[in-house]
């Protein structure tokens, strides 16, 4: 089945934990997408230390996981402004939020 669309959701980070810190997501690597704007899902790090360690079996520590959803923010937010693109952050958990503003987005 073939799926026409002007729009593609991508799911992916602004940065990623490695061994000795954060790691920002280079610039040129949202610019080469093309995106037209940046949604910023986030949790408490209790949350996601737990989908984390019932998914893998381990997981990042509670300070290490704010670390990285703080570096996350400040790089979408610098990612939106660089390229001129709206910025949105909301509760993972807030889906009539969430699917207002993609609603407005796509108008």
């Amino acid at each position: 089945m073939e799926v026409e669309s002007d729009y593609i959701l991508v799911d992916g980070h602004f940065c990623l934990q490695g061994d000795s810190g954060v790691i920002e997501i280079p610039l040129k690597t949202f610019r080469g997408m093309n995106i037209a704007a940046t949604l910023l899902l986030t949790d408490s790090p209790a949350e996601i230390y737990k989908r984390l360690s019932s998914r893998d079996g381990t997981s990042l520590h509670l300070d290490a996981i704010q670390s990285l959803q703080i570096a996350e923010r400040d790089r979408a937010n610098y990612v939106a402004n660089t390229l001129h693109i709206p910025f949105f952050e909301a509760q993972i958990y807030d889906v009539d939020q969430i699917l207002s503003w993609l609603e407005a987005i796509i108008q």
